[in-house]
């Protein structure tokens, strides 16, 4: 896709050191010699937030990563990539900062047709045109994060008959709301996928252990005919993480799926669109609940903070891709089983109905989430149709734990073995505590990883656990032994512990382990057959 750019930004007076640039969306780092060291922009890798401060260091208050400045190095071992130097000059003392406004479809007819689409659940979207079925992210059955999510509502068996009819289904990432190997049980193994090209493989991986055969990896960015009238790409999001949306041009309407993606593109995406639809809700994540080294008092300060950048991203994404209509999904869940009833009651989320109003300040049609109706949109407008709508019978949690528990059985041996054939080398030392249902009792050998020398071990029953070591990271895992057990023997993603409230974790110093979770959820993650 072409980029439109923007007249470039100029700022005046640079001297020696560090200046934040247009009110701190921006950082320079202005040599002795005059010369640009460096130049970043003030996003977070981590989730989109805005990196603040000064002196040594900036910080992001969503989630408190610490950016030094002299290293470019956040406090967990990530770095910050300065901007190519190609986006910018520095003349005497005037800088010119040339930024990339919005993306252009050169292929895009001039004229529009139409084209249907129906909300299935959650992130599942069930799109037609001129022939064409597509289907996004198709958690319809089951849980999702091995029981830790449920549908707040259940999907319904004109959901299931979507799916099978579908020509092409698009997965955005490899977390199981999206990528749910008991809805995609449903599916012929040669069906046609299409996802990103992660390098990692993550999500092309995923599906070629449940079996798919037709697995077309995506170039981020490049646009790709799916026929005459229908044209798709991917974005990546915009920090650290295996992560895309989709962005589709059917009979000539403009799509973005922004799906769970920060700061997707880092916002250089395509304007006034037909439809926008994004994630809502907040409350996705094991933080700040599953993490010891907060208070109650703190986590819910956190929770609150979380919830109110959620609606922000959304009204800066409005604001940016400037569509005809707007629907809010990807956030359709609870926290469904008896032994995580605290959780649901400490994990408050954003509704649909919260962007309403924010859809209506700014002059965008607000589509409500509704799976009994089918939305038919062309040139002349919207059109509403109800449609049959028959509620599957919902899922029981409580018997999707008790399988669950009488399946995987820890083994600590098993545990070593999969720690030991994982690749990993930092300065860190993790311990796996196996648990019971609320963390408060060890149920089963608990077993150290010093991952820089490469030592793993079952600890003596009455041996103190490491909570500190000079030099290297520690984190202590407390995890529900079943979904232990599920997780290295299925070779699943180690974000299931925490996105699924299986774990409480304890970390010092008290940072994200970007390392660490990526490659066991994304390099690591599906190296054989399920």
């Amino acid at each position: 896709m072409s980029q439109n750019l923007q007249t470039s930004l100029v700022f005046p007076n640079l001297d020696e050191g560090v200046h934040p640039l247009n009110c701190g969306t921006h950082y320079v780092k202005i040599s002795s010699s005059g010369c640009i060291e460096w130049l970043i922009d003030a996003t977070c890798d981590h989730m989109g937030g805005s990196l603040c401060g000064g002196g040594g260091a900036l910080h992001c208050p969503k989630h408190g990563w610490c950016l030094d400045l002299k290293t470019l190095t956040y406090a967990n071992g990530a770095i910050k990539t300065p901007l190519d130097p190609a986006t910018y000059s520095l003349k005497g003392k005037i800088l010119t900062l040339t930024k990339a406004r919005h993306l252009l479809n050169p292929y895009r007819p001039s004229k529009k047709g139409s084209f249907t689409f129906r909300y299935l659940n959650h992130a599942c979207l069930y799109f037609e045109s001129a022939g064409l079925k597509i289907i996004t992210d198709p958690w319809l059955l089951g849980s999702a994060f091995l029981t830790g999510w449920w549908h707040a509502t259940p999907s319904s068996q004109e959901a299931l008959e979507c799916l099978q009819r579908s020509d092409v289904i698009y997965i955005s990432h490899n977390h199981p709301d999206h990528l749910s190997p008991e809805t995609l049980s449903l599916v012929s193994k040669d069906k046609l996928f299409i996802c990103a090209n992660f390098a990692s493989k993550s999500t092309e991986k995923a599906l070629k252990s449940l079996g798919f055969t037709r697995v077309i990896t995506l170039d981020f960015a490049q646009i790709y005919a799916l026929h005459d009238h229908a044209f798709c790409a991917v974005f990546k999001s915009g920090d650290f993480r295996d992560d895309s949306g989709l962005y589709l041009c059917l009979e000539g309407h403009e799509i973005l799926l922004t799906v769970d993606s920060n700061f997707l593109n880092r916002h250089v995406l395509p304007r006034e669109l037909t439809l926008l639809c994004s994630a809502f809700s907040s409350g996705a994540s094991g933080f700040p609940l599953c993490f010891d080294n907060y208070s109650l008092e703190e986590k819910r300060a956190i929770c609150a903070r979380n919830k109110a950048h959620m609606k922000s991203q959304v009204k800066q994404t409005l604001e940016i891709c400037k569509p005809q209509f707007y629907m809010p999904y990807a956030g359709m869940f609870t926290e469904g089983a008896l032994r995580d009833l605290e959780i649901k009651r400490e994990n408050p989320k954003n509704t649909p109905k919260d962007y309403q109003k924010l859809c209506m300040n700014l002059g965008v049609g607000y589509l409500a989430p509704r799976q009994d109706r089918i939305l038919h949109l062309s040139a002349r407008g919207l059109q509403v149709n109800s449609t049959p709508h028959t509620p599957l019978t919902p899922s029981d949690p409580e018997v999707y734990i008790a399988h669950y528990k009488k399946t995987y059985i820890y083994d600590a041996q098993k545990l070593i073995a999969y720690l030991q054939n994982s690749n990993y080398v930092d300065k860190q030392i993790v311990t796996f505590i196996p648990t019971n249902d609320n963390f408060s009792a060890v149920v089963a050998p608990r077993v150290e990883a010093n991952f820089a020398c490469q030592t793993f071990r079952v600890l003596d029953p009455q041996e103190e656990v490491v909570r500190f070591q000079e030099n290297f990271r520690v984190m202590v895992l407390k995890i529900r032994a079943e979904i232990l057990a599920c997780v290295v023997e299925n070779h699943l993603p180690f974000e299931d512990f925490s996105i699924g409230f299986h774990c409480r974790i304890w970390r010092n110093p008290n940072t994200y382990e970007s390392a660490f979770w990526f490659h066991f959820t994304n390099v690591y993650a599906n190296t054989h057959p399920i």
